[in-house]
């Protein structure tokens, strides 16, 4: 009997979860950009969201929280994340709290602070995509909080006021942003 090559899914929904499927199995996780205004819609000119944020998607896979961050430039927050993911894959542990601070090569100084579970339970579509794999499993998610140029966290009075604006912090406001969409 010869073996048979299995259609893609036409279902963009169907197509969409196999291909994250796929990049968990290969990479150990994924991650998705929500509000960055960066669209894959061709044609699309969506504006950026004015706390746009990336959250990871397997690390669960691997006994470890998922991972969320707000405001990164786009040109760093792969670097970033997938640097935490792989440090993690790796047997590294990410040490959670505000007094942890973990440089990481030429990218920004960051610390991880847990996300209250209310950040979910106010609007799980907030990780839609999360749930659409994993559910009726509950993710447990670590905010990646970055520094400004001089070293300073969000939560710091010295922190440049730019670099705090553009992440909130979950742990202090886990309800109001992003703005859910229930």
């Amino acid at each position: 009997m010869r073996p048979t090559r299995s259609t893609p899914p036409t279902d963009p929904f169907e197509r969409l979860r196999a291909e994250t499927r796929k990049r968990i199995d290969r990479f150990g996780f994924t991650k998705l950009m929500i509000g960055s205004g960066a669209c894959t819609i061709p044609g699309c000119d969506c504006e950026p969201e004015p706390h746009s944020y990336t959250y990871t998607l397997g690390m669960c896979d691997h006994d470890s929280p998922e991972f969320v961050t707000f405001g990164f430039p786009m040109s760093q927050v792969s670097s970033v994340v997938d640097t935490v993911c792989q440090n993690v894959m790796r047997g590294r542990e990410a040490p959670i709290g505000r007094d942890h601070r973990i440089g990481l090569g030429s990218g920004p100084t960051v610390a991880f602070v847990a996300v209250p579970d209310r950040w979910l339970e106010v609007d799980p579509n907030r990780v839609g995509s999360w749930f659409d794999l994993y559910a009726p499993r509950i993710p447990t998610f670590v905010q990646i909080c970055w520094s400004d140029d001089a070293g300073n966290m969000p939560w710091e009075p010295a922190c440049n006021p730019a670099v705090t604006a553009l992440q909130p912090l979950l742990a202090d406001d886990p309800v109001g942003v992003p703005q859910h969409t229930m």
